[in-house]
């Protein structure tokens, strides 16, 4: 956790602060994730994104992404950063929860539909496999061959390739 000094009239305080998470990519790049729900007031946001300027030119961070709840909130990130002349703003992404939220259920219903396939061909295959699974029935073990229950959301800004797992199971 680092300190940031934040200036609300004529006070000075301190206050700890850390991202909301942390995630390493494959390659030991470190991105931070700040999850904005709640509004913030204009001097602590803007310690904060100093700090996170700070850490990305430092090599700490490789890259920043806000999840915010609405626009309003987003707006308020990106007039922060012009007010500090954020110096790595390609290096910050900004979305929606409600983004996120429809590309997990795009993701699920994507990997459904692929699960739902992959079991309509080994039925085919197998036709003894639904009687099989039946109550009381041994079921059969997942077949190695299927793709895992993870689905994959993937894009890129700025060079720096995002990447969400949802689980399904």
């Amino acid at each position: 956790m680092s300190t940031v000094g934040v200036v609300e009239g004529y006070n000075l305080k301190k206050s700890g602060h850390r991202p909301d998470l942390i995630a390493w990519a494959p390659s030991e790049d470190v991105f931070a994730i700040e999850v904005e729900l709640a509004q913030k007031s204009r001097a602590r946001l803007n310690a904060i994104l100093c700090l996170h300027n700070q850490w990305i030119l430092q090599g700490k961070l490789q890259a920043l992404l806000y999840v915010v709840g609405d626009e309003d909130a987003a707006r308020r990130i990106r007039n922060g950063m012009r007010r500090k002349i954020f110096l790595t703003d390609g290096r910050v992404r900004i979305e929606l929860l409600a983004t996120i939220k429809q590309q997990a259920i795009e993701g699920f219903e994507t990997r459904r539909a692929k699960r739902d396939e992959h079991a309509l061909l080994q039925s085919e295959d197998r036709p003894n496999t639904l009687a099989a699974t039946a109550p009381g029935s041994p079921v059969h073990p997942p077949d190695p061959s299927a793709e895992s229950d993870h689905s994959v959301a993937t894009s890129t800004t700025a060079g720096i390739a995002w990447k969400w797992t949802t689980s399904h199971e």
